[in-house]
């Protein structure tokens, strides 16, 4: 199952959609759209640092396109659904980041 890793300290651009859903926004990612629509359906994990497990994530349903003002405007915000499986789980070791996120595609 596909699957992204990201690096979100102290749950930056984190916030639940409707109060107590458990439906979640996380936001402002380097992730292509084809890269993002291959991930609905996978599951999101959130890290304070590649050394820390998992604090927060779940099972990815949809996402949309934001424009920033950062370097790289073109960013995503991922939907998902909070699932406690996906709470300490390692960042997978010896792999690479891009743009402090780990996508892989199964």
């Amino acid at each position: 199952m596909s699957r992204i890793h990201l690096l979100c300290k102290k749950g930056e651009h984190l916030k639940e959609t409707v109060q107590k859903s458990g439906i979640w926004d996380s936001g402002n990612w380097v992730v292509t759209a084809d890269e993002a629509q291959r991930l609905v359906g996978g599951t999101l994990y959130l890290h304070e640092t590649k050394g820390k497990r998992s604090y927060f994530g779940g099972r990815i349903t949809g996402f949309r396109p934001i424009v920033t003002n950062d370097k790289i405007k073109d960013r995503t915000i991922f939907t998902f659904e909070f699932l406690p499986q996906a709470k300490d789980v390692a960042w997978p070791p010896g792999s690479s980041v891009r743009h402090s996120q780990l996508i892989i595609l199964d």
